[in-house]
């Protein structure tokens, strides 16, 4: 995990966690309507799990951050974000 600068880490932390945080796939459900049904499940699956498990989850974990102060839920919190986070440079 890189080192963050105070900046850096108050933007992230004060940051609420939703999909405009996030580069858009470059998929979407309409995108697979002619592929198998197997890809649509896939896909679907993915889409599903990207917003109603991981985003909740991550702004589980900077609230309990902002509550705490633990690094730990930090650390944590930094290394289950997405490559595609674009509040800073990951």
């Amino acid at each position: 995990m890189r080192e963050f600068t105070p900046e850096e880490k108050e933007l992230i932390i004060n940051t609420p966690i939703n999909r405009d945080c996030f580069e858009k796939p470059s998929f979407d459900y309409d995108d697979f309507s002619e592929e198998n049904l197997m890809n649509q499940n896939l896909i679907g699956c993915e889409l599903w799990t990207w917003n109603h498990e991981l985003i909740p989850h991550l702004e589980r974990l900077r609230k309990e951050y902002l509550e705490f102060e633990d690094e730990r839920v930090f650390e944590m919190f930094i290394r289950l974000l997405p490559n595609s986070y674009k509040v800073v440079r990951l």
